[in-house]
C-alpha cells in the first residue's frame, strides 16, 4: 500500500518533508522534493530581521540607510541561491513594498521556486546564475541562505537525503560565503543591508571576511548576520 512505501522511504532516511511533498515556512506551505533544501525555522530569523529594518525603517548602523521619510519607499531586494524560493516569496508577501529578485544556479531548482511563488501569488522574478554571474542591477537587501555545512561534517540521515550542492561548501563550509563576499560589491550601494545564515561557530571568521570586503558587522540574531556595505 502507499503508506507502507511511505513508512519504508521514511525508515530508510527519506526526510518527512520529502515524503510529504511540502514544508511550511512561515506559515505558509512550499512544495519541496529532492531538488530543494528543506525550509528550516532558523532562516525564518532572516525575514523577521528584515521587517525589522523596514518596517521600523531606523538605521541600520549609525551611518545606515538614509531615513526616507515615508514606508512607500519601493526597495529592491536579492536572494541569492533560493532554493525552494521560501525566503524571496516570504519576503515579497509579508514586505509588499519590496522588488524581489531571486537566484538560483538550477534552473531545475527555479521551476520549483517559481512554482511557489505562482501557487502563494507572490511577484517575485527568478534568474539562472551563478552566484552573480547574472545579476545586473545594484541592491537595497541582498539576502543570502548559501551552502555552509563543512565537508565531512557529521549530519544526521535526514539531512544526508537533501542535495549536497545545496549543503557542504569546503573544509570550513565557507566556501560560498568567501566567494559570495569576493563578488558582492558591485552589485550593492552604499548602505545596502545584507543577512547571511552560516553556524554560529563561523560567526567570527565571517565577520573577519566580511571587514576586509567592505562590510561592517551589525548585528547577530541567532543563526543570521546582518552586515551593512560601507
Amino acid at each position: 500500500s502507499q503508506l507502507t512505501i511511505l513508512c519504508q522511504k521514511r525508515l530508510s532516511g527519506q526526510p518527512v518533508a520529502y515524503l510529504l511533498g511540502n514544508k511550511e515556512f512561515y506559515g505558509r506551505k512550499f512544495l519541496v522534493d529532492e531538488r530543494v533544501l528543506i525550509p528550516r525555522p532558523d532562516s525564518e530569523m532572516i525575514i523577521d530581521q528584515l521587517k525589522n529594518i523596514l518596517q521600523n525603517k531606523t538605521h541600520v548602523a549609525e551611518d545606515g540607510p538614509p531615513q526616507h521619510g515615508n514606508g512607500n519607499r519601493q526597495w529592491n531586494l536579492l536572494d541569492v541561491g533560493t532554493g525552494s524560493g521560501c525566503l524571496a516569496i516570504t519576503a515579497k508577501l509579508e514586505l509588499p513594498n519590496l522588488d524581489v529578485i531571486a537566484s538560483d544556479i538550477s534552473n531545475d531548482v527555479i521551476d520549483l521556486a517559481k512554482t511557489n511563488a505562482k501557487n502563494l501569488h507572490a511577484q517575485v522574478n527568478f534568474i539562472q546564475s551563478d552566484m552573480f554571474s547574472n545579476i545586473t542591477d545594484k541592491f537595497d537587501i541582498i539576502i543570502a541562505n548559501l551552502p555552509y555545512v563543512p565537508d565531512g561534517f557529521n549530519v544526521s540521515n535526514d539531512v544526508k537525503a537533501e542535495p549536497a550542492m545545496a549543503l557542504y561548501s569546503g573544509i570550513d563550509g565557507l566556501d560560498h560565503i568567501r566567494r559570495f563576499m569576493s563578488e558582492y560589491r558591485e552589485y550593492a550601494n552604499t548602505h545596502t543591508v545584507i543577512l547571511l545564515e552560516s553556524l554560529a561557530i563561523q560567526h567570527q571568521q565571517i565577520t573577519k571576511q566580511a571587514k576586509k570586503n567592505g562590510l561592517v558587522w551589525h548585528k547577530t540574531v541567532d543563526l543570521i548576520q546582518v552586515f551593512t556595505v560601507v
